[in-house]
């Protein structure tokens, strides 16, 4: 959300958290800006269920939970 305008400038859905979901809404949002410069970026984690996410989940080079970052 943009919160000057308040104008919500990117997101995207998908059945998978890896990095081409977050690509897509970087996109969407340089594509409703005109340009990313200046940009301060905040990420909500999503909406992830209580299921054992590492035994259900194996490392295909995706974003893992965490802190925030990419591990």
């Amino acid at each position: 959300m943009d919160l000057c305008s308040r104008r919500l400038v990117g997101w995207a859905v998908a059945d998978h958290m890896c990095v081409d979901l977050v690509l897509d809404a970087l996109h969407a949002a340089e594509r409703t800006r005109g340009s990313l410069a200046g940009a301060i970026f905040h990420g909500d984690h999503g909406a992830q269920g209580g299921f054992n996410w590492s035994s259900q989940h194996p490392d295909l080079g995706c974003v893992r939970r965490g802190d925030g970052g990419l591990e």
